[in-house]
């Protein structure tokens, strides 16, 4: 069995996919050795060794037969998945991984290489190829393995005996990074209820300083930790992975705009600055285009789900998130979004802002609403995310998925807040 027969064996059975899916929930495929790979952590590792896997000009000819899991899979004639395929960016370079028999498998941009083939009528495009051998050390299950070893090799370096090293739990192979994470929850939970146990023990004066310190040591070796914290972090690192890999499955499959093409199209930068960006472009066309500080970790990427949702012409939508080699020659990530012109509210007086007419006052509060009913918010302590127009009334910038709205008084105080009320 093959790469692309894993991959679809493994969406099927873990429940990523249904026969109405064409995309990788998690960005994660796998093979028949059992091993499972995040597409982010294989891309990383490629553009890391660009000179060394990047193919510019690859031959479809090695490829094109991986379009026959697009056809077991799809159907052109079914307009979801003709949708998904016509969205997909062929800017972007495919994944393609040499298994060890020499087949040249599409681990990720299935729909990019149909729509590179079949509408574009492409005979090369570019792509990241790698050998299954150097990207092993990648799965999940090695890295888990590559952990749990480092750990026994320091419990040795303590001069621990080789029967005390029987305690120390054997390797995990976690089938992703749910599996990951509930295993050091569950890991952090029996921890700290041992720990609770010592910490009792001293405080209740049954043991002193130095037993405290002792058996607290004990108790780490046992677990094959060096830090008290080690599965807070743990849990930490892979949550944030898990949130990643969600993020970048949402930006590369949720069917989007196709309105930034270029870094040649960035104007003029009109951000009044701030954290969470690098600056914001006019693409001078109703559409501004931020670049994140945040990379694939900026939750508002996920506002691209919402573009549909929102019905409000007062509210800016999220219609395109763009990963491209911007003029400096950096990789960067950019949010497309709706331009929204007038005045920030953050540069009005509070007299000007007590003066707007009542109608577009009314519209506001019926826009909060709105973004309350679909379970999103604005931060009201930004008055910069209010922008006002006399004609269009006051608009709302910055969205994210949120209940604040939701919880009881926050309506209302929003409104009172930004109205001046």
């Amino acid at each position: 069995m093959n790469l692309q027969e894993n991959i679809q064996r493994i969406k099927q059975v873990m429940g990523l996919i249904t026969e109405k899916k064409d995309y990788f929930k998690g960005s994660e495929f796998g093979d028949d050795e059992g091993n499972h790979f995040q597409v982010e952590d294989v891309y990383d590792f490629v553009k890391k060794n660009k000179k060394k896997y990047y193919k510019e000009d690859y031959p479809l000819e090695n490829i094109k037969h991986n379009l026959e899991w697009w056809n077991k899979n799809y159907d052109i004639k079914n307009p979801e998945h003709k949708s998904r395929m016509m969205n997909a960016d062929t800017s972007y370079p495919l994944l393609v991984v040499i298994e060890k028999n020499g087949n040249h498998s599409v681990a990720d941009g299935l729909n990019r290489l149909y729509k590179e083939i079949k509408v574009e009528k492409k005979k090369k495009l570019p792509v990241y190829v790698v050998n299954k051998s150097e990207i092993e050390h990648l799965s999940l299950e090695k890295k888990s393995e590559i952990d749990e070893t480092f750990l026994r090799r320091v419990i040795g370096k303590a001069g621990q005996s080789a029967s005390k090293l029987k305690s120390v739990p054997k390797v995990q192979r976690f089938k992703n990074l749910d599996d990951a994470i509930m295993f050091y929850q569950n890991k952090k939970v029996k921890f700290e209820s041992d720990w609770k146990v010592i910490m009792d023990k001293f405080r209740s004066k049954q043991i002193n300083a130095t037993q405290f310190t002792t058996e607290l040591n004990n108790l780490k070796i046992r677990y094959g930790i060096k830090d008290v914290n080690y599965f807070n972090d743990m849990i930490s690192k892979l949550n944030d992975s898990k949130k990643v890999s969600n993020l970048k499955n949402i930006a590369g499959n949720t069917p989007q705009e196709n309105i930034l093409k270029s870094p040649n199209q960035l104007g003029k930068n009109i951000s009044a600055g701030g954290s969470n960006n690098l600056g914001v472009f006019d693409l001078g066309n109703g559409y501004v285009a931020k670049k994140t500080s945040h990379g694939f970790k900026d939750d508002s990427i996920v506002m691209l789900n919402y573009k549909d949702k929102i019905k409000s012409p007062r509210i800016s939508k999220t219609v395109q998130v763009k990963n491209m080699v911007d003029k400096s020659g950096k990789e960067s990530i950019y949010i497309v979004q709706q331009k929204s012109v007038g005045r920030p509210m953050s540069d009005m007086s509070i007299d000007e802002i007590r003066k707007i007419p009542d109608i577009h006052k009314k519209n506001f509060e019926k826009d909060l609403i709105e973004l309350k009913n679909i379970g999103v918010t604005v931060d009201p302590s930004k008055m910069n995310n209010f922008i006002y127009d006399p004609s269009k009334g006051i608009q709302l910038i910055d969205l994210n998925v949120g209940s604040y709205l939701s919880e009881p008084g926050r309506l209302q105080h929003t409104i009172n807040h930004v109205l001046k009320k």
